[in-house]
């Protein structure tokens, strides 16, 4: 049985990274799989994310438009996942070191 640590970190790499193999074992299935119960987890966690990117930045998602401004969100955040709970501050990079708006 993992430590609480270790089962925190293992779903952030899920999260963040895919995953799902280190924490999906530990799961409760009660009809849905580890790992789909995972990627709901995970859509939410980067629809939020890409939430908060383009409020914070509504005239680059106006210039670039819906589909390009989420799949570069998609990249900054796998680049460059949150570190703190306040999602105000996340993202202030995201105009100069996204790969995808260059």
């Amino acid at each position: 049985m993992p430590t609480l640590l270790e089962l925190q970190r293992a779903v952030y790499r899920g999260l963040v990274a895919g995953e799902d193999g280190p924490c999906a074992a530990h799961v409760v299935a009660d009809g849905i799989a580890g790992q789909a119960r995972l990627s709901v987890y995970r859509n939410t966690f980067i629809g939020n994310l890409t939430t908060a990117l383009r409020l914070a930045y509504p005239a680059i998602h106006r210039l670039v438009g819906g589909p390009f401004f989420e799949s570069a969100a998609r990249l900054f955040i796998e680049a460059q996942p949150p570190q703190s709970a306040w999602l105000d501050e996340y993202g202030a990079g995201f105009p100069d070191s996204s790969p995808a708006l260059h």
